[in-house]
């Protein structure tokens, strides 16, 4: 997990400085749209994961043929971590727009995942406190809402699968809701592009009236 958070904001954050640098003008110039930017920079974060993602499949096809793990589980495990790549990198993607350095984007990828798993253990572990310190209990139909929301943790999915035997299928709501993160997080990496040229285009605009009006 700490690999692909390192390759999340080391990738995420190759963004750092393309708009101080001039790129915005550039992208106006050649008129690419802002969507497409988005599927360029998503292409670029995904290539060069697995460069280094691909690395590790002599160590997995060792343990796999010394019964040091079981396919099912490592199949789990793999797709846990893909999808915490994809959310982590989503993130510094986002984050890298307004980032003046790489610390600033690893400081903005981390919060929100720590962000997302506290919330979503948050009523388990108030629940706990006020059973335990306090002996009250919430109702039935709620307690049943509160442990699902806290199995659907990408660190509980980890530890679940590592500690025993966990199928894909249980793990598609964890998938879903990091999935949405991600759409979210890109969409909204994609308006800040749209802002951010139409501004552009507001201060060309500008300018060649200003123009003009000198002449």
């Amino acid at each position: 997990l700490f690999l692909v958070f390192a390759l999340a904001g080391r990738l995420g954050g190759d963004s750092v400085g393309d708009f101080s640098s001039g790129l915005l003008d550039l992208l106006l110039m050649s008129g690419l749209k802002p969507w497409r930017w988005v599927v360029v920079r998503v292409v670029q974060i995904w290539t060069g994961f697995a460069s280094v993602w691909i690395v590790r499949l002599p160590l997995l096809i060792f343990l796999l043929a010394f019964g040091g793990v079981r396919l099912n589980q490592l199949l789990v495990v793999e797709s846990l971590l893909l999808m915490a790549f994809l959310m982590l990198s989503s993130f510094a993607l986002n984050a890298s727009f307004k980032a003046k350095s790489r610390q600033q984007v690893w400081a903005r990828v981390m919060l929100p995942m720590l962000a997302c798993e506290f919330l979503l253990h948050a009523p388990r572990i108030a629940t706990g406190i006020l059973s335990s310190y306090y002996g009250l209990a919430l109702p039935s139909t709620l307690s049943n809402w509160i442990e699902p929301a806290a199995s659907t943790s990408l660190t509980s999915r980890l530890l679940a699968a590592m500690s025993g035997p966990l199928e894909l299928t249980e793990c598609v709501p964890t998938f879903a809701l990091y999935a949405v993160f991600s759409a979210c997080t890109l969409w909204r990496f994609h308006q800040h592009l749209i802002a951010a040229t139409q501004g552009r285009v507001r201060v060309r605009a500008t300018d060649q009236t200003r123009q003009a009006e000198q002449q």
